[in-house]
């Protein structure tokens, strides 16, 4: 991953596999998911592209909060701000 000779696949793969037994945990017992993301641009689009992933497979809640490339899939919610102003407004 960029050069960094110190990427552990195997620490990879068990998040991976933490995170998708949490969404069948919550797909089963019917809770809801919200994905919120913070300051994902275009230029390097993965966060972007995994946010909207969860966003249409498991009818998740989505936010993108992102000061220029605020643009969102319909339904969802776009903040045009910097991620501590966004959360601040949100939390008060």
């Amino acid at each position: 991953m960029f050069g960094d000779w110190g990427f552990s696949t195997i620490r990879l793969r068990e998040q991976q596999e933490r995170f998708q037994s949490w969404l069948r945990y919550n797909v089963t017992n019917k809770v809801e998911i919200i994905v919120i993301e913070l300051g994902a641009g275009k230029v390097v689009p993965t966060v972007r592209n995994f946010s909207e992933e969860i966003y249409h497979q498991y009818n998740a809640n989505f936010i993108r909060i992102n000061p220029k490339d605020f643009d969102s899939p319909k339904d969802a919610i776009s903040l045009p701000l910097g991620a501590q102003e966004a959360l601040e407004k949100i939390y008060s």
